[in-house]
């Protein structure tokens, strides 16, 4: 692939290593935690299906009753209703 020549070659910055060090190290814990415990995490996904399925039907119930607020973005025009 050709470089773009106005491109810089990229400087990562110490802080920026450490946080991409930190991130695979915790992803690989995460993977030999998966591994050893196939049961917790079973349960760790369950439970946030389940809490996601809760919540789900607590903001469809409080749009239903009309108990929403429209919460607003300053200065990007962005609103959500909750």
């Amino acid at each position: 692939m050709k470089r773009n020549e106005t491109t810089p070659n990229p400087v990562y910055r110490p802080g920026q290593i450490l946080v991409a060090t930190g991130v695979t190290f915790a992803a690989v814990l995460t993977f030999l935690v998966a591994v050893a415990n196939p049961v917790a995490v079973a349960g760790a996904v369950a439970a946030a299906g389940v809490a996601t399925v809760a919540t789900t039907l607590t903001l469809d119930y409080r749009r239903k009753v009309g108990r929403t607020r429209e919460l607003c973005v300053p200065r990007t025009g962005v609103c959500v209703e909750a």
